[in-house]
């Protein structure tokens, strides 16, 4: 990936014989999550909003015309602890089936 840091690589047999592994792995990763069967896409509208697991879904997005319309983009970051805390604390006080409504809207 663009964003990874550079290797060093000792240049003895075996360790450019396991970077070389490493290079074709990666390679066969990148080509089965961005196969076509691998991709779900949704356009968000106006109001809507996403959540996940950052560890557990590769995420990115499409390009976008800047001169069309208006894009609005905040991203924000929780500890999966202090969301399951929380979400105790609300399940306790509002009973389970509005906890997520009462949650989304503060």
């Amino acid at each position: 990936p663009p964003f990874q840091a550079p290797f060093w690589v000792p240049r003895h047999d075996v360790a450019r014989d396991n970077f070389r592994a490493f290079q074709a792995a990666t390679r066969d990763f990148g080509r089965l999550v961005e196969h076509d069967d691998a991709i779900f896409e949704h356009r968000l509208g106006p109001g809507e909003c996403v959540l996940f697991v950052n560890r557990r879904v590769l995420h990115a997005r499409r390009a976008f015309d800047v001169g069309e319309g208006e894009r609005w983009l905040k991203g924000a970051y929780l500890d999966s602890d202090v969301f399951e805390s929380k979400l105790r604390v609300l399940t306790a006080r509002f009973g389970g089936g509005q906890v997520a409504a009462d949650a989304v809207a503060g």
